[in-house]
């Protein structure tokens, strides 16, 4: 009897340690892609267009609108550089138990959406985007206010990143449950149907024309939603005469919404809707506001 239980116990530790060799494998995989591919790709843009600018000669033969087009990718570039290693060490922190967390009341367009859009606005620019929120700019709650910054600019990254070039990013802010929410569409590449949940598993990437990332972003966003005791959804769908009409939508009612999957023209969407309840400051949190 004692013989099968330790039979059991080391059957248990074994699979335990095969586990945690996978886990460090596909992290150590990701690793190598990430500075290989992600991290030097992004630094070669940023060097490439600042050693253009700051070569004199060079800069003669530019004209000012392709020296400003050079500027906005050098600082695009940059942003995306900090947000990749500041998702990855908070990515980190989040499986060692270390992200701290600290409500604090806050008004949210003044606190984070305004400074994410003005910081992000290279970006946007780059791509032509606009980018519209329909808020309530009095809206104050509590809630963690760098970890509501996280979770917000990469939703917004991630709707520049993946959404098409010249169209507009929409979002609104609503009060919620003493808290807020958040909604986000852009029109892009979209979401796949069957890849809705899967989008917010650690190193996720689904892209089909290869613009890359890191696939923490998602990931990020609702573990700092959990933390909250709040949540984030995904969906899409296709847009069709201006309609956006959900994969549901498009399934329940074929007669309606003709849809047309080898049309190369078929303009698709992706929306996401981040719900954060509100929470107790801790006295940490309070002792950080009154401190500011």
């Amino acid at each position: 009897m004692k013989e099968k239980g330790r039979d059991l116990a080391s059957t248990i530790n074994i699979k335990e340690v095969c586990a945690e060799c996978e886990r460090l494998n596909r992290h150590l995989k990701w690793m190598v892609s990430f500075v290989s591919h992600e991290l030097s790709s992004t630094l070669g843009t940023i060097v490439m267009n600042i050693s253009a600018l700051a070569d004199t000669e060079v800069a003669k033969r530019l004209d000012k609108d392709k020296q400003k087009r050079m500027m906005l990718g050098a600082l695009s570039s940059l942003n995306l550089m900090q947000d990749m290693v500041r998702n990855y060490l908070a990515s980190t922190k989040v499986k060692d138990g270390q992200l701290s967390f600290n409500p604090t009341k806050l008004n949210l367009d003044k606190d984070i959406i305004s400074k994410i859009v003005k910081r992000l606005m290279p970006a946007l620019k780059i791509k032509g985007m606009a980018f519209i929120c329909e808020h309530c700019s009095e809206l104050e709650v509590v809630c963690d206010k760098s970890l509501i910054h996280i979770a917000i600019k990469n939703l917004i990254n991630n709707a520049i990143k993946y959404g098409s070039i010249n169209t507009t990013i929409r979002s609104s802010l609503r009060k919620w449950h003493k808290g807020f929410n958040f909604t986000i569409t852009s029109e892009g590449i979209g979401i796949p149907e069957d890849k809705l949940e899967a989008i917010f598993d650690e190193f996720a990437r689904f892209d089909p024309l290869g613009i890359g990332g890191t696939g923490l972003g998602l990931y990020l966003v609702r573990k700092i939603a959990t933390m909250h005791n709040g949540n984030i959804k995904a969906n899409a769908g296709y847009i069709l005469s201006d309609k956006f009409i959900t994969y549901e939508m498009a399934r329940k009612n074929p007669d309606q919404y003709t849809v047309d999957l080898n049309d190369e023209r078929l303009r698709k969407f992706a929306t996401f809707v981040l719900r954060i309840p509100g929470c107790t400051p801790t006295e940490s949190g309070l002792k950080a506001k009154k401190e500011d």
